[in-house]
């Protein structure tokens, strides 16, 4: 059986591929627009986490600090690429500032100054030009990176990590496993999550 399709409906559909195609290219410009820069950042962090000496950092704890300087280079480039902006500021160097503010802090409360992105920083932003826009970019990057550090700053991370671990007595409280019986970051699940309202 053929369905005869009535005029509206292609009319309709037609306004909806080109009202989502209207929505995505924006959203694709300024995406784009940073992309290397993004990508060099993540392996920068990536790489300094993969080369830390055994035992390294716990998974979750680099996972936690990558979160955060996503998000901020995201605000950054979000920030860096509304109408006001758009033109007048180096997207890459917000990208650049948000990601080196997060990583520092995140990193050193571990490390203290002995982290690479300094360096990582100073090299990003001598690629590119001096003036205004530069200097924007900068300003925004730094200021969505404080946003970001500044929403979990009640978060005591140490405290998280080295949380001592009561077995519960119900069906499905954790015990700790022999021979060790050790239980790593007991109070992890108190620091508030990226994505769903909590961990409950």
């Amino acid at each position: 059986m053929r369905i005869k399709r009535r005029p509206f409906q292609g009319i309709a559909f037609f306004s909806a591929v080109l009202i989502c195609l209207v929505m995505l290219t924006p959203g694709r410009a300024f995406a784009t627009g940073s992309a290397d820069s993004i990508e060099r950042w993540n392996i920068a962090m990536t790489d300094f986490s993969a080369g830390l000496p055994p035992p390294g950092l716990p998974p979750f704890v680099e996972m936690r600090v990558y979160a955060m300087a996503h998000i901020a280079m995201l605000d950054a480039v979000k920030s860096a690429s509304r109408p006001y902006n758009a033109g007048f500021t180096s997207v890459d160097a917000a990208v650049a500032a948000a990601a080196h503010d997060v990583l520092v802090a995140e990193f050193g409360i571990f490390f203290g100054s002995n982290t690479p992105f300094d360096s990582t920083y100073t090299v990003e932003l001598a690629a590119i030009s001096a003036g205004s826009a530069k200097n924007r970019g900068i300003a925004v990057g730094q200021a969505a990176a404080a946003a970001m550090l500044a929403s979990r700053a009640n978060e005591d991370v140490l405290g998280a990590l080295n949380a001592p671990y009561t077995p519960g007595t119900k069906p499905g409280d954790y015990q700790p496993t022999p021979p060790t019986n050790i239980v790593s970051a007991a109070g992890w699940g108190a620091l508030s999550t990226f994505v769903v309202r909590s961990s409950a």
